[in-house]
């Protein structure tokens, strides 16, 4: 129980705490003045009274931590562009199947030419293509999600770095991976977790950090036009009304820097998603088989192609159990050392 809660903390503060401790000051500057006048007396009087002005502060970004920590599916589905209209994310489909088909062209050239080889002999050709096809695909990585279709291509870099890993483990394993992936971390072993926890905590660090400086500089933009506007229409005819838009302009450009701000940590969230999506293909990998075993399941006379069958099946059964009809798997129930012994 305490390894659990130390887990738990140690991500709450890598990946929650420390982005609402980093942004939570700079909000307080951008709109210190937009602060009503009665939060700020009662934040005179806490301090009046503790002695401290720092526990305000401290608490809004535990608060503020905690909000991110327990909304982290939430924010991903945003990143994913769940949350997009359905024309506008059909449009940033398509554009990011022709990016990645053109970053693919060499690719599927040597594709096409190798599927058009049909003199058996002629394996020169094949010897020479492979590589090229191999090294696009390995360039590549897990940016993008092989075969390019729009059923599996998301409206945003970090969607298709986990439709690529889904693709992966669907074409390699026939597994389902939203559906065998918490059962599998179970058989992980402790140092294969914490790697994983690791990687997962800094990649919710830099999207939490993309969230935070694409909120502060979105309101700092809509108080800066709001504002802009009052102080317009206050002060038409005078001829030295852009004095009174100074404000209006820091804040505007305020906006930008955050704006600025929030496309680099997005970056650098998709890089840490994909670090993120190699472990979990490797997870796949390197104890899908223990999974098997620990279902019961496994037999050394599997190989590939009837494992992949295997895990169709199972798939299907942990998704609908018989709802869809009887599916066609046998249960092999292990016995215990103890039932052995016994």
């Amino acid at each position: 129980m305490n390894d659990f809660l130390k887990e738990i903390g140690r991500s709450y503060i890598v990946s929650s705490l420390l982005p609402a401790a980093m942004f939570l000051p700079l909000a307080l500057i951008v709109f210190y003045d937009f602060i009503p006048e009665a939060v700020v007396e009662r934040i005179i009087i806490l301090n009046v009274f503790w002695g401290q002005n720092w526990l305000f502060f401290l608490i809004a970004v535990f608060w503020i931590g905690f909000l991110l920590y327990s909304s982290f599916q939430s924010i991903i589905d945003f990143f994913l562009g769940e949350w997009l209209p359905k024309k506008l994310k059909r449009s940033m489909c398509s554009r990011c199947e022709a990016y990645y088909a053109k970053m693919l062209k060499s690719y599927y050239l040597a594709c096409s030419k190798i599927r058009d080889i049909s003199d058996p002999g002629n394996i020169d050709a094949l010897i020479d293509l492979r590589p090229i096809a191999l090294s696009e695909l390995a360039s590549l990585g897990l940016s993008a999600p092989i075969p390019l279709a729009t059923s599996n291509v998301s409206p945003t870099f970090i969607g298709n770095v986990f439709q690529s890993s889904a693709v992966y483990i669907k074409d390699r394993y026939n597994i389902d991976g939203n559906v065998m992936w918490p059962r599998l971390i179970h058989v992980f072993p402790a140092s294969f977790l914490r790697n994983l926890e690791e990687k997962n905590n800094y990649f919710l660090f830099l999207l939490n950090s993309s969230l935070l400086a694409g909120i502060i500089g979105v309101i700092s933009l809509f108080l800066g036009i709001i504002d802009g506007s009052i102080q317009a229409i206050k002060n038409s005819g005078n001829t030295f009304a852009l004095d009174y838009l100074y404000s209006s302009f820091e804040l505007v450009g305020t906006a930008c820097l955050f704006f600025l701000g929030f496309y680099p940590f997005y970056r650098l969230a998709t890089n840490a998603a994909e670090d993120y999506s190699q472990i979990v293909c490797s997870g796949f990998d390197l104890y899908r088989r223990d999974l098997l075993m620990q279902i019961g399941l496994l037999s050394d006379e599997n190989d590939l192609l009837q494992e992949k069958q295997l895990w169709g099946v199972l798939s299907e059964y942990m998704i609908a159990g018989n709802t869809l009809g009887l599916v066609d798997i046998n249960f092999v129930i292990r016995r215990t050392v103890e039932k052995d012994n016994g």
